[in-house]
């Protein structure tokens, strides 16, 4: 897109196995709305860049999104490497390494961690016991977030 994402849903589902989202500018994945969702597995999502002083996000699930993460690491972001805004989110196993801060929920989205973080709960952030986080900053944030304005028409598709 022209804010260089990797990659975005906001009307059904994506599906990615065994990629990597390497050196995107912004947001390296954005799924959102209660009709987007995202689903990786052993992904690696690196090095998402700030333009202009924005964002810098590795994942973010936005306004009643979907986003599982199963084995994948998301490592590099200067801001968050996973934020979770009035979504639900699931991560089990992987690694969350050397981001400003590790995971960030706003809004109505509540933060758990589970021995097995297997299927999704409406507005929760569910992380199992089995995701490993070094080296960053923070594990977890607090706050509001800088969030990108509606995409245009076609994003996503």
């Amino acid at each position: 897109g022209d804010k260089g994402y990797a990659v975005g849903a906001q009307s059904g589902v994506v599906t990615m196995s065994d990629c990597a989202l390497v050196d995107n500018a912004e947001i390296g994945a954005l799924v959102l709305n209660e009709l987007g969702a995202l689903r990786l597995n052993r992904t690696l999502v690196m090095r998402t860049q700030q333009t202009k002083q924005r964002f810098g996000y590795g994942l973010l699930a936005l306004n009643q999104a979907t986003l599982q993460l199963i084995d994948s690491e998301v490592s590099q972001s200067p801001c968050v490497g996973i934020a979770v805004v009035d979504s639900s989110a699931v991560l089990n196993g992987g690694a969350v390494a050397r981001n400003s801060i590790a995971v960030q929920v706003v809004g109505k989205t509540d933060l758990k961690n589970t021995a097995t973080a297997d299927a999704l709960a409406p507005n929760v952030f569910l992380v199992s016991d089995t995701t490993t986080f070094f080296e960053n900053d923070s594990r977890v944030g607090g706050g509001a977030l800088p969030l990108p304005e509606p995409p245009s028409p076609g994003f996503g598709h």
